[in-house]
């Protein structure tokens, strides 16, 4: 179950009325919320992301890589990216969230190298 842990927070600072609630400013951004203030800064598992954003279309950058290549359709994972793409959250571990949070999608895109994508984009 998450939830804040005000004692340890109040004897951390000194200050028996200290508590996750009213020092959230300060504490929220510290290594101390994701150990003791877990729900006032919202690190209460389970959690979940999504890529912000998504490249739709080839980059200034990387134009001539992009236009002189073939490029491959996807298929479904197999080996290690299958296991990682099947792999369950643990809601214990509180301090690496974006690594064991809920997928909306995966997390990687395997390639079948054997058939081309010949789409525009």
């Amino acid at each position: 179950e998450c939830s804040d842990f005000d004692e340890a927070i109040a004897s951390q600072w000194g200050d028996p009325t200290a508590t996750c609630a009213n020092l959230a400013a300060v504490v929220c951004v510290t290594v101390v919320a994701l150990l003791n203030c877990q729900k006032t800064c919202g690190f209460c598992p389970e959690f979940t992301y999504e890529r912000k954003n998504e490249f739709t279309r080839p980059q200034t950058t990387v134009l001539p890589l992009v236009v002189h290549q073939r490029r491959m359709k996807t298929k479904p994972c197999v080996g290690f990216a299958k296991m990682l793409g099947e792999m369950r959250t643990n809601a214990a571990l509180v301090q690496t969230p974006t690594l064991d949070g809920k997928r909306k999608d995966d997390l990687m895109k395997c390639i079948d190298r054997d058939s081309y994508y010949d789409s525009e984009w």
